[in-house]
């Protein structure tokens, strides 16, 4: 039997990082995010934000338990743009998710329009977010600054989206 080398014996089992801390920090970025988005367009205070806010915590909680398994075992067979083409598809279905159950919640039988933007908006910031915060996670430097910055453009990621999907409507009719 061979002995490790002091730098092999170093490295943590899973370089991208911890359940509980992608979780913790995806719960905050989610939650932000569908906060911000729907007080950017005018809807908290009312059913529809708390609820999205809530739904989107909760959402960002559950995908940040499962998303180091799915980039470890993304690493070695998938390419950077296959992974991030992933990642803005599974935004898009949390966000969706999000608009869906907030707009449930809020009595809305228009769901399509909320699940839209809010799938927009969920594909927009994890569709960046990952990629810096799964550098900082594996280079085991602090996660922090991704999420702050996360949080700071959260704000603007409602109006963005609800901005391309009347684009998207237009561009169709």
């Amino acid at each position: 039997m061979t002995a490790l080398s002091p730098r092999a014996s170093t490295l943590p089992a899973r370089i991208t990082g911890r359940p509980l801390a992608w979780a913790r920090d995806t719960a905050l970025v989610g939650g932000v995010t569908a906060t911000s988005a729907t007080l950017a367009l005018g809807l908290m205070g009312t059913t529809f934000g708390l609820a999205a806010g809530l739904t989107g915590a909760l959402a960002g909680f559950a995908l940040g338990l499962e998303m180091p398994t799915f980039l470890d075992s993304a690493r070695r067979r998938l390419s950077l743009i296959s992974v991030g083409l992933r990642c803005i598809t599974i935004g898009f279905g949390l966000g969706g998710f999000v608009g869906l159950i907030a707009a449930t919640a809020a009595g809305n039988p228009y769901v399509l329009g909320p699940i839209v933007v809010a799938g927009i908006a969920g594909a927009l910031q994890l569709g960046w977010w990952w990629l810096p915060y799964t550098v900082l996670t594996v280079t085991q430097r602090p996660t922090w600054p991704a999420v702050l910055i996360a949080c700071a453009v959260a704000p603007f990621v409602g109006p963005l989206a609800q901005w391309i999907s009347a684009l998207i409507v237009a561009l169709i009719l």
